[in-house]
């Protein structure tokens, strides 16, 4: 033990030691020799690999990071990131043939090294499958993974490429989830799968069946609970119903601000203005049982962001300020929040200051895509084309994947394929653009 902290320190002191020569002394050159004597000294630290690689990547030659990662997978055979990462490098490139070679290869060795650590290399293999178009290899893949890597990610992703290539609700594809809930009746995702594959063959009742059946091995799933209320709301207008199942979830996850969230959304959708645009107008007692439920939320969330975000949009525009306060000195960096806040000063017509706190907002958290969508929304409206290109790339760039919005676009059937510049126009022309910016109007 005391000789492996020595070995600890030392490795810590020699990295620390390159990346000050590489952040602050910009001596590329310098740390390269330092990661190389590193690896002399212990060839076979995976990390330290994986950091001599990216160095390549960011300062050197594609060749010479490929040279590093050869050696690191020589070194390190079971390290699945590494074999992953050299594949990608030569898919990048366009070498589709030499990143299948590497990942047969990883594949090979850590089967026959027992490691049962193949997951990763199985869905690398489709996907790459996938990419060049080859799509009864992919199956073929996903077949032979069932069999020698039995998980629920591989039965999970072997279920959406049927779906990615039959299109929902297919036969096999419903076979093949039926199997995989009994194979893996803890995995939330599966059991979404087969009531989704029921929602596209419009047995509603059926999906009701499934979501309840579902909820009885995975309680806690959250993600569970709110396709039950979308099922029932959406698809079969059942209100009362859904009301009573919210109110179930959230007296048995009390601290989940999504199921208050929903709660509160249903009371307004329920007396949903079916005019174009699809916007929420309030009545009376749909807005006030509305407010009582988000005040409930909060006592049980109270730096639920999600919720405190929700309260501005639904608050008429003279009473807006004191709710944004209110949220700042509550959630003091949350992106809901602060998307908000700019379409609270686009509503008072103070456009300077709506940029500002959109670029708050994706500062924030990059990777929801809502706030991205909503700002780009605005830069069409108010500012100009270069502006509009440039959030745009800064979009694309930082590949979003969360938000309402977002997720409603890119995991609808059929958009598995889409690029994140596809899914954000398609979340402005689909749900932005016909309420104007406001889903909810408040009159």
């Amino acid at each position: 033990p005391g000789n492996t902290a020595l070995v600890d320190d030392q490795l810590m002191k020699y990295k620390k030691d390159a990346e000050h020569w590489l952040d602050h002394e910009k001596q590329t050159h310098v740390a390269r020799c330092i990661y190389e004597y590193i690896l002399q000294k212990w060839p076979q630290n995976e990390q330290i690999h994986w950091d001599a690689a990216q160095l390549e990547r960011k300062h050197g030659t594609t060749e010479s990071t490929e040279r590093i990662l050869e050696n690191a997978c020589t070194q390190c055979p079971h390290s699945i990131n590494l074999w992953l990462f050299a594949a990608k490098m030569q898919k990048n490139r366009g070498h589709t043939d030499k990143a299948r070679e590497i990942l047969q290869l990883a594949l090979k060795t850590n089967q026959t090294s027992g490691s049962g650590n193949g997951e990763k290399i199985w869905l690398a293999l489709c996907r790459l499958e996938i990419y060049c178009s080859n799509y009864e290899n992919a199956r073929e893949i996903m077949e032979n993974a069932r069999t020698q890597c039995n998980t629920e990610k591989i039965w999970l992703h072997s279920c959406k490429l049927l779906r990615q290539l039959n299109g929902g609700g297919g036969e096999h594809e419903l076979q093949l989830e039926l199997i995989a809930v009994k194979k893996f009746r803890q995995f939330d995702k599966l059991w979404m799968m087969l009531l989704q594959c029921y929602e596209q063959r419009k047995q509603y009742k059926k999906c009701v069946e499934i979501a309840e059946k579902a909820l009885s091995f995975c309680n806690s799933s959250v993600s569970l609970w709110l396709e039950y209320v979308r099922i029932l709301s959406s698809k079969l207008s059942k209100y009362a119903k859904a009301r009573s199942v919210l109110h179930t979830a959230t007296l048995q996850h009390p601290k989940q601000d999504a199921l208050w969230l929903a709660a509160a959304k249903l009371e307004l959708d329920e007396n949903r203005n079916q005019s174009p645009g699809d916007s929420i107008y309030r009545t009376q007692a749909g807005y006030k049982q509305c407010k009582s439920l988000i005040a409930k939320g909060l006592q049980h969330c109270p730096d639920s962001g999600l919720l405190y975000a929700f309260e501005i949009e639904i608050e008429p525009v003279q009473s807006k300020k004191s709710k944004c306060v209110l949220s700042i000195k509550k959630c003091p960096n949350n992106v809901n929040v602060f998307a908000q806040i700019a379409k609270y000063f686009i509503q008072i017509r103070k456009l300077k200051r709506a940029k500002e706190w959109f670029e708050r907002a994706v500062i924030a958290d990059a990777l929801n895509g809502d706030a991205w969508a909503y700002y780009y929304w605005y830069s069409k409206h108010y500012l100009t084309e270069s502006d509009q290109e440039n959030i745009l790339q800064r979009c694309v760039s930082a590949a979003p994947k969360y938000g309402e919005l977002w997720i409603r676009v890119s995991k609808q059937i059929g958009n598995e394929g889409l690029s994140k510049q596809d899914i954000l126009l398609n979340v402005l022309q689909q749900h932005i653009e016909p309420c104007k910016g406001f889903p909810i109007q408040v009159v």
